[in-house]
C-alpha cells in the first residue's frame, strides 16, 4: 500500500474514541444527556467548532474539538463516561456526529454544548468483569482527554467487540431525541 493510499484510508475509517462527559453544567443535565446517548463537550465557545477559539494552553480542549470535527465526517464508536465512572456508555456514532444543544446552567449564563449522539448504545456501568479491556481505557489519570482517539489496536478492537457483544445480546437502545 502506498503512503498516499494509507493516509486516505486512515482519514476515512471510523474513529474509535473515549469521551469524558465533564462539561461545566449541573450533574442532572449531564445525566439527562447521557440518558439520550449524548456526549457533551463545553469550552465556552457555544456553536463554534474552531479549536483556535480555545486558549492555546488548553491542548486537550483543542484536541477534543478537532476530534469532534473529524468524527462528524467519519462516525465510529465511543466509550462515554462520567468522571468517576458513575455512568459508562458504549455506542455507535453515525455521520454527521455534531449536535448543538442549549442547556440551562447554574454557574453562568445558559450555554450551548457541542455534542455527539449515538444512534445505538448500551449503558455498561458496573460491567468491569464483562468488559475489562474497555474499563482499563478509562483508568484515571491515564485517560486525560475529554474526547480522545484510541490509538492502540487491541484497545480499538476491544471497544468494537464490546459493542458487538451488546448488539448480539439485544442490550442496545436507540436515543429518544
Amino acid at each position: 500500500m502506498s503512503v498516499e493510499h494509507s493516509a486516505v484510508a486512515a482519514s476515512t475509517e471510523p474513529m474509535i474514541v473515549t469521551s469524558r462527559a465533564d462539561p461545566g453544567v449541573p450533574e442532572a443535565v449531564i445525566d439527562e444527556l447521557l440518558d439520550d446517548g449524548i456526549g457533551p463537550l463545553d469550552y465556552g465557545t457555544d456553536e463554534s467548532l474552531d479549536s483556535e477559539e480555545i486558549d492555546a494552553s488548553n491542548r486537550s480542549g483543542r484536541g477534543a474539538i478537532n476530534n469532534l470535527v473529524k468524527m462528524s465526517s467519519r462516525g465510529g464508536y465511543a466509550v462515554l463516561h462520567k468522571k468517576k465512572l458513575d455512568r459508562v456508555l458504549l455506542g455507535h456514532i453515525p455521520v454527521p456526529a455534531v449536535r448543538f444543544i442549549p442547556v440551562e446552567n447554574t454557574n453562568r449564563d445558559d450555554v450551548t454544548l457541542k455534542c455527539f449522539q449515538f444512534d445505538r448504545f448500551a449503558e455498561i456501568t458496573g460491567m468491569e468483569d464483562r468488559f475489562p479491556e474497555v474499563f482499563d481505557l478509562l483508568d484515571f489519570p491515564r485517560n486525560q482527554h475529554v474526547l480522545g482517539e484510541v490509538q492502540d489496536d487491541e484497545a480499538r478492537e476491544a471497544i468494537v467487540n464490546a459493542f458487538i457483544q451488546c448488539e448480539l445480546k439485544g442490550t442496545l437502545e436507540q436515543p429518544n431525541r
